[in-house]
């Protein structure tokens, strides 16, 4: 069974994970936070911990909010690395400026708000999650054995086996889009769009139907235009003027030729692809 979260599509077989997305990446949705100040800890330390890769002042290691903060730095953070890992690169530090460093940096405080209810007592950020998880995250969370899920989203997925999946299913796509072009085929035709391969078997889709000219039923400035392209496939509109012998100068000349070739393109007898390359249809 797959748990997925309404607000941005992630999803995992671990229902609890997905409370834990919710609770920490949705937080701001919910939640406005204000930075506070407050008065420095009173408190005796020999000692703090920094972390070792951001060199954020942790607490000294006897208190049980450091302990409480050491987890909350992993799980926002270094999510990615196991905790044991983490603790691993937390330096200790033993002189009186360090401490005062770690005093002056607790006055400043995190609070969170709720966004529609702004009279009501702010939290900490341990506070807010749990209200999250226990209020909010039941009601945004979907479950069932299919999930549609975004790209980027997929990307951050904890579950190793989704990500491994997505990252496979994407490197399949990214060689052959079979299964995208599946699932095109019958919305085109719906809107009434025409498919059609050209040169290394690429798939153009086109809104006016492919249509062969052939050059003797043609006047004969068109034959003209439809002999250079038959001579000259994937030719530009510069191009074709050159080969219809005109002066590119000669802005009248090169007018009426262009006005014959939007006539083919709006009929189908050439097909104009997005680079402004020119071709003729089955060619």
């Amino acid at each position: 069974m797959l748990h997925q979260c309404r607000i941005c599509g992630y999803a995992g077989f671990d229902r609890e994970d997905v409370v834990r997305h919710i609770a920490q990446d949705h937080l701001s949705d919910l939640y406005e936070a204000e930075e506070i100040e407050v008065e420095a800890p009173d408190v005796q330390a020999a000692s703090v911990l920094k972390c070792g890769y951001t060199g954020e002042w942790i607490g000294p290691p006897q208190l049980h909010s450091t302990a409480q903060r050491i987890l909350e730095v992993h799980r926002e953070r270094f999510a990615h690395l196991p905790l044991e890992t983490y603790k691993a690169k937390l330096e200790t530090c033993h002189d009186a400026e360090s401490i005062e460093a770690w005093r002056q940096a607790s006055r400043k405080q995190v609070r969170y708000r709720l966004k529609d209810q702004p009279e009501a007592a702010p939290r900490n950020r341990r506070e807010a999650e749990e209200h999250v998880r226990i209020e909010v995250a039941p009601r945004q969370i979907r479950s069932g054995v299919r999930a549609i899920v975004p790209a980027p989203v997929a990307e951050t997925l904890a579950d190793p086996i989704l990500r491994q999946g997505f990252l496979q299913a994407r490197g399949r796509e990214t060689q052959y889009p079979r299964t995208l072009m599946d699932a095109l085929r019958p919305a085109f035709r719906h809107m009434r769009m025409k498919l059609f391969k050209h040169g290394d078997q690429t798939t153009y889709v086109t809104a006016v139907p492919p249509d062969p000219l052939d050059p003797a039923q043609a006047a004969e400035p068109v034959r003209k235009i439809l002999d250079v392209l038959r001579a000259h496939p994937g030719a530009h509109r510069k191009d074709l003027c050159l080969g219809l012998g005109l002066d590119l100068a000669n802005a009248e000349a090169c007018q009426e030729a262009l006005t014959h070739l939007r006539w083919l393109i709006e009929k189908g007898h050439v097909i104009e692809l997005f680079s402004g390359a020119l071709i003729l249809p089955g060619s």
